[in-house]
């Protein structure tokens, strides 16, 4: 979970932060949530690479054997 002070990570959170001023917090801090089960919420993914594989992915695509989730 984002605690209230910490900055947005995702690319989603930080667009809808610049072009929709005044928007909630708690909003943009469930726009920066990664589901479980995704490669975004992986210990292998950075930055739309999977270290694991070596292959370009995206956060939100669904989780391959390989996944080991983020604690």
């Amino acid at each position: 979970e984002n605690p209230a002070n910490a900055p947005l990570s995702s690319p989603a959170a930080v667009a809808a932060e610049k072009n929709m001023p005044g928007l909630p917090k708690h909003v943009l801090q469930m726009m920066d949530q990664v589901a479980p089960g995704t490669c975004g919420a992986c210990q292998a993914f950075q930055d739309g690479h999977c270290a694991a594989r070596d292959f370009t992915v995206g956060e939100k695509d669904a989780a391959c054997p390989f996944y080991v989730g983020r604690e």
